[in-house]
């Protein structure tokens, strides 16, 4: 098996070197990758700022603005709101030190880390799939760009790609995609190039760090390293009992410095979620839930990428009844059978369809860091957790299709871009219309109250949103909507009083405010508030948040 590996990365290694496909395949395609994502995904450059952790991080956030050393230790020191991510706070700072508060720049600097994520995506499942799928000599020419072009475009153009792209403060998603990538590429390079093996596998393990200080999403990118040592790459023999011979000691020693990261991150994100409050303990989301919520994650995260409609900006765990998860009602039931089934299959066919199980395995690895074990915040799931997690069901459709076509002659072949074309073009409309959700505030909590009327904080939102053009009755419907759903919410009791102040009705702001405060005593906001109206010197100027 090992000796069939070295075959295949040789193979590879002499097609790359043919001048007659280097123009081709390295430069033409991966381009017109970038530029159709670039077209695309270009609503978003017309795009704001947005009321949900946008005001956060950036309007009400003076110490990101800049390169200087005082934001350069501000970005270094600690976690920040649940996370540690100082390198996406350095492009954040960039992004002010060349465009001040515009939001163009910031949305430009997302877009461009997404073509350039479609474009190396492209480099990296050509390999994978040469190595899954052999060409032969009665091989269609082209037909490897081909499925590579289409698994990078499956992916860079997917509606599930919207919220990482068009949202600024998922710039970590983009980011941390970007060397993610990047530490698949050069590991499939190091096993590939024997004489520069320690070169690529250095790279690889500083790109995998890079990541982490992105976003730690990706700390179980080791998992799916090793199961790539065993599928495609065979390093690692299909037996179990034998991985730990003499002659796998390599593989395991080369994951020491990925392990090494992975935990350190795994324990710095716990450790900044539990500060931050968000983490929901045990006795609010028991151990039967949290594993019921995974299995919803992995069913739900592939339904999307396969139909993807009705997509949200909020799926929230709080429109469930009494807030809490019911394992036996139909959604996570199916949801639990589905993976039970999957993962069975998967073990059965695995000698006859070895790409199943090891798609499965790095797809269940890579989305398991925000499946909800460690529970933190209202989601049940979100669109820009499938960011790097898509990446394997993008390669595992592209190759399952080229399998028909790889030796059915050009023809075919015609026919089977005619095919792809016509499905990414749906995606891309899909695409384009849902760019527009994430264009301002109101249009993006109006969407997610489509989805879902019962979302409380949706409707706080939005109300804070219509605040803020003045249109302080509908405000207060949504203000009264959120508490009726939430009656202990005290950020939207903050901001219903805040708006009643604003209509010169004092006596129920100062009402609403104290009952923010008996819920939060620590609520600054809403005391300060309190103080104003009590002082009889208006309402104030602060700002609605959530």
């Amino acid at each position: 098996m090992m000796k069939s590996a070295r075959r295949k990365n040789r193979v590879i290694e002499e097609e790359g070197r043919r001048p007659s496909r280097s123009l081709r395949a390295d430069i033409v395609v991966p381009a017109a990758i970038a530029l159709a994502t670039f077209l695309v995904f270009s609503g978003t450059l017309r795009n704001g700022f947005l009321n949900w952790d946008d005001d956060l991080n950036f309007l009400n956030n003076p110490y990101y603005r800049g390169l200087g050393w005082a934001q350069l230790r501000w970005m270094l020191a600690a976690p920040h709101w649940g996370h540690y991510i100082p390198l996406t706070w350095l492009t954040l700072g960039l992004d002010f030190a060349l465009w001040g508060m515009h939001p163009f720049g910031y949305h430009l600097s997302n877009l461009l880390l997404h073509c350039a994520n479609a474009a190396v995506f492209y480099f990296v499942s050509r390999r994978l799939l040469a190595l899954a799928i052999p060409a032969s000599p009665s091989s269609s020419p082209g037909w490897l760009e081909l499925a590579a072009g289409s698994s990078a475009l499956f992916f860079a153009l997917h509606p599930l790609r919207v919220e990482a792209v068009a949202w600024v403060t998922a710039r970590r998603d983009v980011l941390f995609g970007f060397f993610y990538l990047l530490t698949v590429l050069f590991y499939l390079k190091a096993s590939a190039d024997q004489t520069q093996r320690p070169r690529w596998l250095r790279m690889s393990v500083v790109c995998f760090g890079l990541s982490l200080l992105s976003k730690i999403s990706g700390l179980t990118l080791p998992l799916a390293l090793l199961v790539l040592d065993i599928y495609p790459l065979g390093r690692l023999p299909g037996d179990p009992k034998r991985w730990l011979s003499k002659a796998t000691r390599q593989v395991w020693l080369e994951k020491i410095p990925f392990i090494l990261m992975m935990l350190s991150a795994g324990l710095m994100g716990m450790s900044a979620m539990g500060r931050s409050g968000a983490m929901l303990t045990m006795t609010k989301f028991s151990v039967t839930e949290r594993l019921t919520q995974a299995c919803f994650g992995l069913a739900f995260y592939v339904w999307k990428t396969f139909v993807p409609l009705r997509l949200s900006p909020l799926y929230s765990l709080f429109t469930l009844p009494n807030d809490r998860i019911d394992p036996w009602a139909a959604p996570f039931l199916i949801s639990s059978m589905f993976v039970i089934l999957t993962t069975a299959g998967a073990l059965a066919m695995r000698r006859r369809w070895p790409a199943g199980l090891a798609v499965w395995v790095c797809y269940v690895a890579t989305v398991l860091p925000v499946l909800g074990l460690a529970q933190s915040g209202q989601q049940i799931a979100a669109d820009r957790y499938m960011y790097a997690p898509s990446l394997g069901l993008a390669v595992l459709v592209a190759g399952s299709s080229a399998r028909l076509w790889r030796d059915s002659g050009r023809r075919a072949l015609s026919n089977a871009a005619m095919i792809i074309a016509v499905l990414l073009a749906a995606l891309s409309l899909l695409t384009w219309r849902y760019v527009k959700v994430w264009h301002d505030s109101e249009s993006l909590w109006r969407r997610a109250l489509d989805m879902d009327p019962a979302i409380a904080s949706a409707h706080n939102n939005l109300g804070a949103a219509l605040f803020g053009q003045g249109k302080l009755d509908e405000a207060i419907e949504h203000f009264d909507r959120a508490l009726q759903l939430r009656p202990h919410y005290p950020s939207a009791h903050n901001n219903l009083g805040f708006a009643l102040a604003g209509q010169g009705r004092l006596d129920e702001a100062v009402r609403h405010y104290r009952q923010a405060l008996l819920i939060n005593p620590q609520f600054a906001q809403a005391r300060r508030n309190l103080e104003v109206v009590l002082q009889r010197s208006g309402p104030g100027t602060h700002d609605l948040r959530r």
